[in-house]
């Protein structure tokens, strides 16, 4: 894995409102994988 991005993602849920997650993405050299997780922000 070669390629690390973060960001904030939000999202609006009908019954629990504004959610917050960090956004992590890890690229392969070529590009071919990617692997992304959210962790929830408190």
């Amino acid at each position: 894995m070669a390629v690390r991005r973060r960001e904030l993602k939000r999202f609006v849920d009908p019954v629990r409102g504004l959610l917050s997650y960090d956004c992590r993405d890890l690229l392969s050299e070529d590009g071919r994988v990617r692997l992304n997780w959210f962790t929830p922000i408190p």
